[in-house]
Order: C-alpha cells, then sequence, then structure tokens
C-alpha cells in the first residue's frame, strides 16, 4: 500500500520531513494566495526559488487544474506552464487536483484534459473523487 501526505503549509511540509522525520511521500499541495489557505506564499512557491526549497523536503506538487496549463490565445492548445520544467528538473512529481466531470475549467472537455494531463502535461497522478471517469477517459486516451 502507498501513503501520500498532503499538505497546503509548506512550513508543515518542512516540519513533517524535518522535525518528524517522516520517510514517506511528501506532496506540497498549490492552491492561490488569495485563498488564504495557509501563510504559504504561493506566487513564491512556484518561483525556481521556492521550487528548489520544495524539492529539500516534498516529493511532489498537487497543483490546482488550472495551474497546470496556459491557453494561448491564437487557439484553444493548451501549453505547459514554464514552472513545471523546473519543477522536473528538480525530481518533483505533479499530481494535480481535483477532477471532476461536473467542474471542468471552462472550455475544456473531460477528454481533452485527461489526454493532457496524459500525454502533454504528462501527470505523475490526479486526484479525483470520480475514479470510474478518470478510468474510462485513461483507457480511451491511451487509445488515442
Amino acid at each position: 500500500m502507498s501513503v501520500v501526505l498532503q499538505c497546503f503549509d509548506f512550513a508543515e511540509i518542512r516540519r513533517i520531513r524535518t522535525n518528524l522525520e517522516y520517510k514517506g511521500q511528501l506532496l506540497q499541495l498549490v492552491g492561490e494566495n488569495s485563498w488564504n489557505e495557509s501563510a504559504t506564499d504561493y506566487d513564491w512557491l512556484m518561483s525556481r526559488a521556492g521550487l528548489a526549497q520544495v524539492a529539500k523536503v516534498a516529493d511532489g506538487l498537487g497543483p490546482w487544474l488550472p495551474q497546470i496549463y496556459e491557453q494561448t490565445s491564437a487557439s484553444n492548445d493548451l501549453e505547459v506552464p514554464a514552472w513545471v520544467a523546473i519543477a522536473r528538473q528538480h525530481g518533483l512529481t505533479i499530481h494535480p487536483y481535483t477532477y471532476r466531470q461536473d467542474a471542468l475549467p471552462d472550455n475544456l472537455s473531460g477528454r481533452s484534459l485527461i489526454h493532457y494531463l496524459q500525454h502533454t502535461l504528462k501527470a505523475d497522478g490526479l486526484f479525483t473523487d470520480q475514479v470510474p471517469a478518470v478510468k474510462a477517459r485513461l483507457s480511451h486516451s491511451a487509445a488515442d
């Protein structure tokens, strides 16, 4: 069995790894500063310096779905944000949250989002509470 501990607060992620000496997988969740989810500055966290610090204590990132793509103005094509390459250079995995068929990002179908996550972003995992829908989309996307 695999256990992944996740938290929005970077100070808590660091405390869990260093003070509590947790050896399992730690995932730094990434929110928006406007949510006031924690004292963590998510803009800093996603910077080159912030990602380097995250990589010292966490195994991966759990960004909010709208944070993992950029839409080009000329088309509806999705592009991977620059921070993803930096995170991967530091060995961080990417596990976006939360896939829900009833709350998809604007202008995206479930099929196109799963295809992007699997083939373009190459996400390492995905948070969802709709497992059958994701499994069906993954099976269909793999055939594309």
